[in-house]
This record gives C-alpha cells, sequence and structure tokens, in this order.
C-alpha cells in the first residue's frame, strides 16, 4: 500500500484536528456558562496554538511523502541534506563494512546507517538552531533550513518506527538524489574500498 493511500485511511484526517480543538474548547466555554465572546476567544486559542504549529508541521511532512521522493518539490526542500546524509552513510559503511570483512563479520544492515541519518540530522538541528537563535538576536535569523532539519527530523523519526521504510531507508535516500548522483557515489565508494585495501 503507497504512503500516501495509509495516510489518507486514518479515520481522524490531521487537517482537521486543530478546528475540532477549537469547536471542543468553545463548547466548554459556553458548558460553563460562559458568554459568546469568552466562547470565541477559546475556540480561537485552542485552534491556533503550538499544538496548530507542530500539527501543521507534521501536515507539511504528510504532503511531502504524498507527493513521493520524485517529485521535483522534494528534492528541491531536502535534496541537498539528502545527499550530505548519503555521503556519509557510504563512508561509514565503507569503513565498517572493510573492517568487517577483515574480522570475518556480517556487513552492517540499515538500521545502523539509519541510527547515524538520525544522529547526524539531530547534530545539524542544534547547531542550526543554536545559529538561527544568535542570528534571531542580532535580528537577522531566516528559518528555512531550521524547518527543513525539523521536517527531515520528523521524516527519519517515521522511517523508524516503521519495519518496512526502515528496511529500505538507503532505497528512499538514493530515490530522493535521483540516478545521476548513485553512479557517482558508487565509484566514490568503490574508490574508497580500494584505497583502504592497499
Amino acid at each position: 500500500m503507497a504512503v500516501a493511500e495509509i495516510l489518507t485511511l486514518h479515520p481522524r484526517l490531521r487537517k482537521n484536528r486543530d478546528m475540532e480543538r477549537g469547536r471542543r474548547a468553545a463548547n466548554a466555554v459556553r458548558a460553563g456558562g460562559g458568554d459568546a465572546m469568552a466562547a470565541a476567544l477559546a475556540q480561537i486559542g485552542a485552534t491556533f496554538d503550538e499544538t496548530a504549529v507542530i500539527n501543521g508541521r507534521k501536515l507539511r511532512v504528510e504532503r511531502f511523502i504524498a507527493l513521493g521522493t520524485g517529485h521535483s518539490a522534494v528534492r528541491a526542500r531536502f535534496g541537498a541534506r539528502a545527499r550530505m546524509i548519503y555521503e556519509a552513510v557510504i563512508v561509514w559503511r565503507a569503513n565498517n563494512d572493510l573492517l568487517a570483512r577483515m574480522a570475518g563479520m556480517p556487513p552492517s544492515g540499515s538500521d545502523i546507517t539509519l541510527a547515524i541519518a538520525i544522529n547526524l540530522v539531530e547534530r545539524w538541528y542544534r547547531n542550526e538552531r543554536k545559529a538561527f537563535q544568535v542570528a534571531a538576536a542580532f535580528g537577522a535569523g531566516i528559518p528555512l533550513s531550521l524547518e527543513v532539519l525539523t521536517e527531515l527530523r520528523l521524516i527519519l523519526r517515521l522511517i523508524r518506527a516503521s519495519a518496512y521504510f526502515r528496511d529500505h531507508f538507503l532505497a528512499i535516500l538514493e530515490l530522493i538524489l535521483g540516478a545521476g548522483l548513485l553512479d557517482y557515489y558508487e565509484r566514490a565508494q568503490d574508490d574508497a574500498f580500494a584505497a583502504m585495501a592497499r
């Protein structure tokens, strides 16, 4: 089943949750004897609070997932970071697999490469958040890269939670990167193996 179908089969659509939360808050105020103005303020406050911001971020991620890895918007938003993750994972696996072969052990699995990607994105997120806080203190903070990293963190958590996607993590990265770059990475990996074998 496609990811887009899974997202649309959910009984309570995420896009309706903010409005439902606002209605529940207004009904609670009315049930407590509040007037129409208090109910309206409660509804507005509950609809546009911090939970709505988090929900909006999840909606954006769901839209990107529904578009698929080959879509130009997904590649434009996550392509550069996906390339950096892929390079780090390939280098780590090349080093680790060579050592594993020398020790007679099996090569690393997809769980390890996903853990590397998650740790890498977490480190990027922490560094970017600190840089944004400093820049915002001087009035020059642009949150776009922080938003991309936040969405990427959420996507990686979704991948980690799903056994199917967790097993196909590198394939997902390869789809985002496109076929042209994969030849480059395969040649680079072969060169790394040849250099380490000397």
